[in-house]
């Protein structure tokens, strides 16, 4: 978070799952700042970022969202994901972790040019 914040983002952080929707819900309700884009890590506690964000997409469409919040997944093991399959459920990019400010602009890059 502070290799964002030095790039100048502002950013919230959630501990887990059901935190970072329920940040999402109040954001895209209109009672938070809307967010431009979400880090969400595939291993959360508890309700997991492939979860939170399968949830987040269902709450944009009962909202009326005018567009999809962008959604980048997340983790520190890549290799791993990889090799169990993994496919970010309608997230619009993924990185591996974000553990140095060169790699942080690279993904946040990486991100804005698939949309």
């Amino acid at each position: 978070m502070k290799s964002l914040e030095k790039l100048g983002a502002v950013a919230d952080w959630a501990k887990n799952g059901e935190e970072a929707l329920a940040l999402a819900e109040a954001s895209l309700s209109g009672e938070r700042p809307a967010y431009s884009l979400v880090l969400m890590d595939i291993r959360m506690p508890g309700l997991d970022g492939m979860e939170a964000t399968r949830r987040l997409r269902r709450l944009e469409a009962t909202l009326g969202a005018p567009e999809r919040l962008r959604v980048v997944a997340l983790t520190a093991n890549a290799r791993r994901a990889a090799s169990r399959g993994f496919r970010p459920p309608a997230s619009t990019g993924s990185c591996r972790s974000l553990s140095t400010s060169r790699r942080s602009r690279a993904c946040s890059s990486q991100a804005n040019h698939r949309f």
